[in-house]
This record gives C-alpha cells, sequence and structure tokens, in this order.
C-alpha cells in the first residue's frame, strides 16, 4: 500500500453535459472534487486528444506504484484527469488511468496525483498512486517535515536539483554504473525520464513537444542509497541520479549546431510519505568534464 498526503477539501464539482452522458467518471467516483476545472474524460466528445504531459504524468505515477511495489504494469491510456492551478502556472493534476498487468494479461484502473512544483522544469511531486478500489493511507505531510529543514527542502524540492559532476559519469566507473543497451530497452521508465526532461521545459511555446526526435545514445547512473550489486537498484525505489546521453535532432537544434545534450534527472523516494520525485535538466554534453591532460612540461618517473 503506498501512503500518501491529502490536504483536499471539498471543492464545486463542474462537469459537462457530455461527460456525463459517457459514462460515470472515475474521478468523482472516488469522492475527488475539483476546484473551478472540469474534469476532462479522454477520448469523450468532441474527442480532444489527451495532452502528452497529463499522459507522462500518468506514466510517472504508475511508474512510482511500480518501484514500490515490485510490478510491472504497463501503461496503457489516460482515462481523465483534471487540473487545479498554482503559482504562478505550476498544477497539481489528478489522473484516472489504464494500465495492463503483463502477469494476468488484464487491464486495471489506476489512481494517481502529480504536481508541478516549478512550472517550466522538470520538478515534478507523485503524491501517491493506487488501484481504482484500494483504499490510501492518508500521510499527515506536517508530521514529516515540522522541525526538520532537510526533510522540508526535499518535500519541496528546493536544493535538489542534480548538476553535471567533476567526472564524466560514462567515463568514471567507480562511481557511475553505465548500462547496456538491452538495459535501457528494458526498462522503458528511462526513456519517460528523458521525455519528461523535455516535454517539461518547453511550456513557453503551444507546439505539442515532438519527443520522436529525441535519441538515446548512452546512460549512466549514480545510487544514493543502495549498496546493491550493478543494475539491481534500476528497478527498486531507490534514490539515484540518471545521466541521459541524447541526440535531439529537432531543427532548432540542428541549426544551433547543438544536437548532442544530456538530460541529468534525480530520483527522489520518500518511504515514510510516499511522495516519489523527479527533478532534473538538459544540458550541452559540451559541458561533460574532459579529461585532464598533462602540460609539455610534465613527464612520467620511470
Amino acid at each position: 500500500m503506498v501512503p500518501s498526503l491529502s490536504t483536499e477539501e471539498p471543492r464545486a464539482v463542474r462537469i459537462s453535459e457530455e461527460q456525463q452522458v459517457v459514462g460515470k467518471s472515475v474521478l468523482l467516483g472516488l469522492g475527488y472534487y475539483c476546484r473551478n476545472q472540469h474534469i476532462t474524460i479522454c477520448n469523450a466528445p468532441p474527442y480532444s486528444p489527451c495532452p502528452v504531459l497529463v499522459s507522462l504524468y500518468a506514466a510517472m505515477g504508475l511508474h512510482s506504484y511500480n518501484l514500490l511495489q515490485g510490478k510491472s504494469f504497463k501503461f496503457s491510456r489516460v482515462l481523465e484527469y483534471s487540473k487545479t492551478y498554482g503559482s504562478p502556472a505550476a498544477s497539481t493534476y489528478r489522473m484516472a488511468l489504464d494500465a495492463m498487468d503483463p502477469c494476468l494479461n488484464s487491464n486495471r484502473i489506476f489512481e494517481t496525483s502529480v504536481t508541478e512544483k516549478s512550472y517550466g522544469k522538470l520538478s515534478l511531486r507523485c503524491n501517491f498512486a493506487i488501484p481504482h478500489g484500494e483504499t490510501r493511507i492518508i500521510y499527515n505531510i506536517l508530521d514529516e517535515i515540522r522541525g526538520s529543514i532537510e526533510a522540508s527542502m526535499q518535500h519541496n524540492l528546493k536544493g535538489c536539483m542534480p548538476e553535471m559532476p567533476p567526472l564524466d559519469p560514462f567515463q568514471d566507473t567507480d562511481r557511475f554504473y553505465l548500462l547496456n543497451k538491452s538495459e535501457v530497452e528494458e526498462n522503458e521508465w528511462i526513456r519517460m525520464y528523458l521525455d519528461l526532461a523535455f516535454a517539461t521545459t518547453i511550456r513557453g511555446t503551444s507546439k505539442v513537444p515532438n519527443l520522436s526526435k529525441l535519441e538515446i545514445v548512452e546512460v549512466a547512473v549514480e545510487f544514493g542509497d543502495t549498496t546493491d550489486e550493478e543494475g539491481l537498484g534500476l528497478c527498486r525505489a531507490t534514490n539515484a541520479v540518471f545521466y541521459i546521453r541524447h541526440m535531439d535532432w529537432s531543427k532548432a537544434r540542428v541549426k544551433k549546431n547543438d544536437v548532442d545534450r544530456i538530460a541529468i534527472v534525480r530520483r527522489i523516494y520518500n518511504h515514510r510519505t510516499g511522495c516519489f520525485s523527479l527533478i532534473g535538466q538538459i544540458l550541452s554534453s559540451q559541458t561533460i568534464p574532459k579529461p585532464e591532460s598533462r602540460s609539455g612540461g610534465d613527464s612520467l618517473d620511470v
């Protein structure tokens, strides 16, 4: 069971007549109320597609559940969602999604909530993710952060932005684990981390993010709270920083001759509150540290 926080209060509900005709709302059925926002049912009349970001946020929520529970549910689609506006433009999204259980070859509905801690950046917190019908454990977040500056900063993702390390993460095998091609392909959520880093940082444009232009080249990871052997922490709810080198073949990057990029994504999991966070940024690969070279006057002792 995933513990979670709940600070919501009863709010007015506005749901369109079309949505009422389509079918019963999962979110309304769970007792959720949305302030000044419609609950949008995806693929319902007038059949507007679900936004890319909403699908990515829903997939992030399901990913957090899989990590904690050791499951392998596959994201299928968003059924419905709502969002509330924060300050200045960050929002909290509440979503109902459909996922497939590969073990039973059957679908199951999940409910999840993701909060944008900062607009225009990869700074997200998944508050909870549970299968529809299961009881949520309500956790008072004030008990976690009261009297602890470190816990408060982590919950609000303050001072958590990962930076480029002093050594090349793709060469320093003592500190970093370099994933092989099969590991990258098997762990599809690594691609989701890259897509989230890209899609959340181009919010200033009206264009739909073209994620197909991103091509992963290599991935390195540094585990922050595990001494497991190689690769064992990938599918566990462990804190880690991922370095995802990729090619961005979008026209804007090609024109600037800056297609070789690196997404740095920190994964934070709080086992007490059940909150799962992702925070990161995308930099040019030119920021990767170069190997130190000896000056011409230096010589090796024989």
